[in-house]
């Protein structure tokens, strides 16, 4: 690629780490840890080798497609709606959090829970923007119930990752309001899962991509910062944090999917810091047209804009 070396400027690294807190830039804080070839653990105890056909599958669902239908949409709470009536007709309630498939159907209880999951997560950062129509609890609400679901997703399917990957989540967003010593054990625990779903499947692209966004927040922090960060808190992720780490995981996400907003988001954002003007400008312009024609993906074109703008480049959208 071509290294275009272009002053930024304050306003815009400030803007830049702004964004990726909000999005949660911190939900894998101690991602940083490589892979051994030591077995993992999660909780002290080994996560088993995964089998070609560990998941649970389940056939489609029809409610569970439907939910699918309105998210792609942006009815984020709709879709949660279509999702907590699978897991009624499971359980009884929504919020019972017995074991779903003990006397049903496993694999419905699962795609349904680590759903559900997926959507509280979605809700909650929504309402860290500001008020959102038909949904009145907070964002922390959001945020509690979809650890819950997806540990009991996990309990169902101990090699799912897609449960693994929303506890994650969650754990990023309550560690952004977290004190110290709260924030240290979330990180932890988020190392613990993170490693398990990277055994479970190395080239899985959402973790690639937040170990990449991870590497990004740290190394766009000012050389005192991170500096006293080691000092006075310590951690495995301020001590090899670089930006050669950061490129090669966002580059990764990219290439496995290439047609993510997010995912070309937040390497044009590696970019733009790093005063890579031209390959900056490509990648948000990409993130821009994939994401245009999906309601889902309003957030990242928004967020995409407006660093053009600060990048000098108006696209001319709304």
């Amino acid at each position: 690629m071509l290294e275009v070396e272009v002053m930024a400027s304050p306003a815009l690294s400030c803007h830049l780490v702004a964004n990726m807190i909000i999005r949660s830039l911190l939900l894998c804080l101690a991602l940083m840890a490589p892979v051994s070839d030591e077995q993992p653990t999660e909780g002290g105890r080994p996560v088993a080798d995964a089998p070609d056909d560990h998941r649970l599958s389940a056939a489609p669902d029809p409610r569970l497609l439907a939910a699918d239908s309105l998210f792609a949409r942006g009815e984020s709470r709709a879709a949660l709606r279509e999702v907590e009536a699978v897991l009624r007709s499971l359980s009884g309630s929504a919020g019972d959090h017995t074991a779903r498939g003990a006397g049903g159907d496993p694999s419905l209880a699962y795609e349904a829970l680590w759903r559900a999951a997926s959507l509280a997560v979605a809700l909650g950062v929504e309402r860290e923007s500001g008020p959102l129509a038909g949904v009145p609890e907070p964002p922390s609400h959001w945020y509690a119930v979809a650890y819950d679901w997806a540990e009991e997703a996990l309990a169902l399917d101990p090699q799912g990752i897609e449960p693994r990957y929303w506890m994650i989540a969650v754990l990023g967003r309550q560690a952004l309001g977290a004190g110290p010593r709260e924030a240290a054990a979330m990180s932890d625990r988020m190392l613990a899962l993170a490693r398990a779903n990277l055994a479970l499947d190395p080239e899985h692209a959402p973790t690639l991509n937040a170990l990449g966004r991870l590497h990004l927040e740290i190394m766009s922090r000012s050389g005192m910062v991170r500096l006293l960060g080691r000092a006075f808190v310590g951690g495995e992720a301020l001590e090899q944090a670089s930006w050669a780490e950061a490129r090669r995981h966002l580059e990764r996400a990219v290439a496995l999917g290439p047609d993510q907003s997010m995912f070309l988001l937040d390497l044009g954002r590696y970019h733009a810091l790093r005063r890579n003007r031209r390959e900056a400008i490509d990648l948000l312009r990409r993130a821009i047209d994939v994401g245009e024609s999906r309601p889902s993906d309003r957030v990242f074109v928004r967020e995409a804009r407006a660093l053009l703008l600060e990048l000098g480049v108006n696209d001319g959208g709304t």
